[in-house]
């Protein structure tokens, strides 16, 4: 009995010191909140992004997925979708975040999958202890990226990956950005995409 107590104790406790980290905002465009969280120097948002633009879609266009997960944003979108006071975040300023979650600098800035030896992928993702709750929402691609000949728009890999924009042109494209994304696994990956995917969005408040 004793034992238990001292568990229940311990959950408890978790379950404070996490909602005591959390703040909460109201996007005055559309009166959603969101929760938001500071990690070192940043502030982040702790939801999706969720706000309704041209060029925003709900994963299978079913208005359900985008209550759970926000929205998926083309780049031209995402770079313009956070509310006044916030942005989306670049490649560097992620770069900040896995680095405050124990990566080294030198491997933020590799390419692929990187932190698996430290967890950084787990502590930012849903239930880990950073509180970023990063989820996984899917991405809207074109077919031929993952090797088929079809050219149109899909979606896919809903509740198995999470796709995220950075502001930050991929350095030999113009029309690619970097971006991260989260699986099953420890790691956090950082590669580009092209314009037209549709990715979910993560802000960070101006400094």
């Amino acid at each position: 009995m004793k034992k238990f107590i001292l568990i229940f104790l311990g959950i408890f406790y978790c379950f404070q010191f996490y909602a005591q980290n959390y703040n909460l905002m109201t996007d005055p465009r559309d009166q959603q909140v969101y929760r938001t969280i500071q990690i070192g120097d940043q502030i982040w948002m702790a939801d999706n992004l969720n706000y309704e633009m041209d060029s925003s879609y709900c994963y299978f266009d079913n208005p359900k997925f985008c209550l759970k997960y926000g929205r998926l944003y083309q780049l031209k979108a995402a770079l313009k979708a956070c509310p006044e006071d916030w942005h989306l975040a670049s490649d560097d300023e992620w770069k900040t975040l896995e680095m405050e979650m124990g990566m080294k600098e030198k491997e933020a800035n590799k390419t692929g999958y990187r932190g698996k030896r430290s967890w950084q992928g787990s502590k930012l993702k849903e239930g880990g202890e950073s509180g970023m709750e990063i989820k996984f929402g899917g991405i809207m691609a074109f077919a031929y990226a993952y090797g088929r000949d079809e050219y149109n728009l899909e979606y896919m890999r809903i509740n198995n990956r999470g796709f995220f924009w950075t502001s930050s042109q991929y350095e030999h494209y113009s029309s690619r950005a970097w971006a991260r994304f989260f699986n099953e696994s420890e790691s956090i990956n950082r590669k580009f995409f092209l314009e037209f995917c549709a990715l979910s969005v993560r802000c960070i408040k101006d400094k």
